[in-house]
């Protein structure tokens, strides 16, 4: 069951964080640190000075081919330039 208190608590949590366009490494080592938390090896390359792909493998259950799930993490406006409301769902 989903956790609608805790979702919404992290989404707040992570759109404070700057991760523009190129600027995105400080979010994806957010989410190497969480990764890491719950035992989940993730990588960081280099892609830019402040940027950087995060990549994570979490082993599946079944014998298929892998996947490979591109995400995106970048927000077109600044942190400070957002002022979420909190209201709980």
């Amino acid at each position: 069951m989903i956790n609608e208190k805790r979702l919404l608590e992290r989404f707040l949590e992570y759109i404070q964080i700057d991760s523009e366009s190129g600027g995105e490494g400080a979010f994806a080592g957010r989410l190497k640190e969480e990764f890491g938390k719950m035992g989940i090896a993730a990588a960081q390359d280099r892609a830019g000075e402040h940027a950087g792909n995060l990549f994570v493998s979490i082993p599946g259950t079944r014998s298929r081919s892998p996947c490979c799930l591109p995400p995106t993490w970048t927000r077109w406006c600044r942190a400070e330039e957002f002022a979420p409301k909190s209201r709980m769902v």
